[in-house]
């Protein structure tokens, strides 16, 4: 019998197409599955990416679990054209961000990652890629 409980997986660039394949497989699930993004060991903080479909197409939710800092609008991330900043109280923060691919929203992932977390992060899908 397999386990059907999500493994992390290294985020590096060896994992970035499985990590492309995992964000496409979030299209049409209505935030019921995610991927998430995490520090290695005891880190702080959480990047949760689902997609949610809305009548004429999908967007993209990131909600993030803050290490201690300042909050997310100014720790200088990267916001692809058209995001929003939806909620950002310092210690969590919703961004709905702009029009992008699975691909596009990889590389949004991961950039934060390595700015939030440094080097060292692993990532999982909730759902069968």
């Amino acid at each position: 019998m397999t386990s059907s409980v999500p493994q992390p997986r290294p985020l590096d660039p060896a994992s970035h197409h499985d990590l492309v394949a995992a964000i496409a497989a979030l299209v049409g699930t209505q935030t019921d599955e995610q991927v998430i993004v995490q520090p290695i060991g005891a880190g702080v903080g959480t990047l949760d990416l689902a997609h949610l479909d809305e009548g004429s197409g999908g967007r993209w939710f990131v909600y993030v679990e803050l290490p201690p800092g300042p909050p997310l609008r100014q720790r200088g991330l990267p916001f692809p054209d058209g995001s929003d900043i939806v909620h950002d109280d310092g210690a969590t923060a919703t961004i709905e961000l702009g029009e992008l691919s699975p691909a596009g929203a990889a590389l949004v992932l991961e950039a934060w990652a390595q700015r939030l977390f440094g080097d060292e992060a692993t990532w999982l899908a909730t759902a069968d890629a």
